[in-house]
């Protein structure tokens, strides 16, 4: 009778060390995810938010580092699209508009340091629609994970169901 219970016990506790195993392996490597509006890179260790509005946080575990991606308003003009940014530039005190070309598209960036985080975000003009993408955590303008996750994005565009 002894016996039998000590064998359950270690099967008990070698199932909890497989699940802890498993677990690892699923987190200790980079992979792609994919919502309606992004495809992205999610570093090993790292996690992600998607929001009901389809928002998407991409993040550290200390949080100390995160990728946001935003597809917002609808029929925008370039006229919107560049007012909202002089907007938040002189809200959040930003360093001045420049143009960048990153993933095929022409993207306005600023920089800026808020509730002492370093933060950069890039906006393009897609459709009528901005696509928003921040970025924050001190030296993340070099930082590898945040600069690889950068490379990764992809914008998905509407199929014209008209």
């Amino acid at each position: 009778e002894d016996k039998m219970r000590r064998k359950g016990i270690n099967i008990a506790v070698l199932s909890i060390v497989i699940g802890i195993l498993l677990v690892g392996v699923v987190y200790a490597e980079d992979q792609i995810q994919e919502t309606d509006n992004f495809k992205f890179l999610v570093p090993d260790t790292w996690q992600f938010i998607v929001y009901e509005n389809g928002a998407v946080q991409i993040f550290n575990r200390m949080a100390t580092y995160m990728v946001e991606l935003k597809k917002e308003g609808y029929n925008m003009t370039d006229a919107d699209w560049k007012s909202s940014m002089k907007i938040f530039v002189e809200q959040f005190k930003g360093s001045d508009l420049v143009v960048v070309e990153m993933l095929g598209f022409q993207f306005l960036k600023t920089t800026f340091d808020y509730s002492g985080t370093h933060q950069s975000l890039y906006t393009a003009l897609l459709g009528g629609e901005k696509i928003s993408v921040g970025i924050m955590g001190p030296e993340h303008e070099t930082d590898e994970k945040i600069q690889a996750i950068l490379k990764s994005i992809e914008i998905k565009k509407e199929a014209a169901t008209e």
